[in-house]
């Protein structure tokens, strides 16, 4: 097993996180309010990092905000937003709070986090921030779908196909 393979096997800590933080070319002005809570700029975008370490909760979100307010984007449905979830925001996902505002997210189990997982959410959350609301994909890939009809009556389910398509159907 080489240096890499060892250390991507090692279970995530805040502590891992932190080094990887400041040790990043892209992170400018971390702040660390307290365990498990950084904030930041990515790439010049506002980013939050937030992990629960507790073994029942064991999760980590990488967040930045989109907008106050999604109403000043009216061409911009939550439907819309629930497809490119499906097909275009890969990891990263769209997040819409009962303030009004939309976010922009990444959630991982923390103890089986690599790094290469981390610079991955840190890069989707932001693209999601920088394409809105244009492009609504967190990266180049895009899993393309058969079109479906969104109702309140009709629920859709994406599936992985084996060759790494998504299928939308209704169920």
């Amino acid at each position: 097993m080489n240096h890499r393979d060892s250390a991507s096997k090692e279970k995530m800590t805040n502590e891992r996180i932190n080094k990887f933080l400041n040790n990043h070319s892209s992170v400018s002005n971390l702040v660390t309010p307290r365990p498990g809570v950084w904030t930041f700029y990515f790439a010049s975008i506002a980013t939050y990092i937030m992990t629960d370490d507790r073994q029942s909760v064991d999760r980590m979100r990488i967040m930045s905000l989109i907008s106050e307010n999604l109403a000043s984007f009216p061409q911009i449905s939550p439907e819309r937003l629930l497809r490119a979830n499906c097909h275009e925001a890969l990891d990263a996902r769209f997040c819409y709070e009962h303030d009004g505002s939309l976010w922009s997210a990444f959630i991982h189990r923390l103890s089986t986090l690599a790094e290469e997982d981390l610079e991955s959410g840190l890069e989707q959350v932001t693209a999601l921030v920088r394409g809105f609301p244009y492009v609504l994909s967190s990266s180049e890939l895009y899993f393309r779908g058969k079109e479906a009809e969104f109702s309140n009556k009709k629920t859709v389910r994406c599936e992985r196909t084996l060759q790494g398509l998504i299928n939308v159907e209704r169920l």
